[in-house]
């Protein structure tokens, strides 16, 4: 879905994109992307699975956690599910800020991966 409103896709680009994609088996509860990271270089299409994601919560004031503080308390917000045909990690790429979420697998799950530079083309 992501993908969809960022691009159209025609059969000469969707053949390109395969030809610079790379396939990744990502098991179960494996954190794909974590919030905050600042190495923010691929972005993902799940071909099968299911992935979650969570935003670290706020403080009293309104202001918003270090993710490293978050995970270490558990205070992180259930935000969607991602499935197959699904993607994620678009932001990070787009505007060159750390991760705004984690992604967690919740199956045994497949991605599609490409990297910043490929992406940006």
């Amino acid at each position: 879905q992501n993908l969809q409103t960022m691009v159209s896709l025609d059969e000469t680009r969707v053949k390109q994109m395969t030809d610079i994609l790379w396939k990744e088996d990502v098991p179960k509860g494996k954190e794909i992307i974590t919030e905050g990271d600042l190495v923010a270089d691929y972005f993902y299409i799940v071909q099968d699975g299911s992935f979650e994601i969570f935003v670290s919560e706020q403080d009293e004031g309104g202001n918003a956690q270090s993710a490293e503080k978050a995970a270490s308390r558990g205070e992180s917000k259930y935000v969607s599910t991602v499935n197959r045909g699904g993607s994620f990690g678009e932001l990070a790429l787009l505007y060159l800020v750390p991760r705004a979420a984690t992604v967690k697998a919740v199956a045994d799950s497949t991605v599609w991966v490409i990297d910043r530079m490929n992406f940006k083309n």
